[in-house]
């Protein structure tokens, strides 16, 4: 369109303000006092070279640890329960060291989120009345293209007839009257995308379905017998069921 006007250009600045000094800041640097990551990453670095050490230690005995009696056996399950104690130590230490920056996280999402929801919806109802006009003009455009393609297609059948008559050529075929979908509404980008609804689901190929495999566990539960092992599984829900043993 021509003489349209281009949407204004808008760039948020966010800005905090250190009240005891009067000096405005960055949000990840300034008033919200965002942990410094050397502090945390020092107790950190201590710890992984004391873990370290450990877990090389119990490395090389899984390593070379075969299991072959009841000694080999209980050394077996005590090094799984260090290892465990150590991967549950190291995980308690990274939530420690990264829960001030989620609580900051959560603070400047608190802050913003209520605009940017706000934004969503006002976006969300404009698009579904941008797409329901582009709609309606489509299927205008449509039935004007298909009247206009039918009187053609009965004015090319009566120059056909009268040509044949006349033992001259047939005229060329008309060309076709067709809708073209504009991409542009003002600055905005319109698509075309696919869309479904579920009609029948036995008739979907199996590979565009998702089994959700905690509930299909649940499920099972109580279904599968204990003598089932993966070589001979029990068939229930549709899937081959068996038990294992779990460490």
């Amino acid at each position: 369109m021509s003489g349209a006007l281009r949407p204004p250009r808008t760039v948020l600045h966010f800005q905090c303000r250190d009240e005891t000094s009067g000096r405005g800041g960055d949000m990840t640097n300034g008033g919200m006092m965002v942990p410094e990551p050397g502090r945390a990453s020092d107790a950190v670095k201590a710890l992984v070279v004391e873990l370290t050490a450990k877990v090389d230690t119990l490395a090389r005995e899984a390593e070379g640890l075969t299991i072959k009696d009841a000694d080999t056996r209980a050394a077996a399950g005590n090094l799984n329960a260090i290892l465990g104690t150590v991967e549950k130590t190291g995980e308690a230490r990274l939530k420690e060291a990264f829960a001030p920056l989620k609580d900051f996280e959560r603070g400047v999402r608190a802050l913003v989120s209520p605009l940017l929801d706000k934004v969503k919806m006002v976006r969300d109802g404009l698009k579904r009345k941008i797409a329901a006009d582009v709609e309606a003009q489509e299927r205008e455009a449509r039935k004007i293209a298909e009247k206009a393609n039918a009187q053609a297609a009965k004015q090319f059948a009566r120059d056909t007839v009268k040509a044949e008559k006349k033992g001259e050529d047939a005229p060329p075929p008309p060309p076709k009257v067709e809708v073209v979908v504009s991409s542009k509404v003002g600055a905005t980008t319109i698509r075309k995308v696919v869309d479904y609804k579920v009609k029948d689901i036995h008739s979907i190929p199996a590979e565009y379905l998702e089994v959700k495999r905690g509930d299909l566990l649940r499920a099972l539960a109580g279904l599968v017998p204990d003598d089932a092992t993966e070589d001979k599984p029990v068939v229930v829900l549709g899937v081959l069921a068996y038990k294992k043993v779990s460490v």
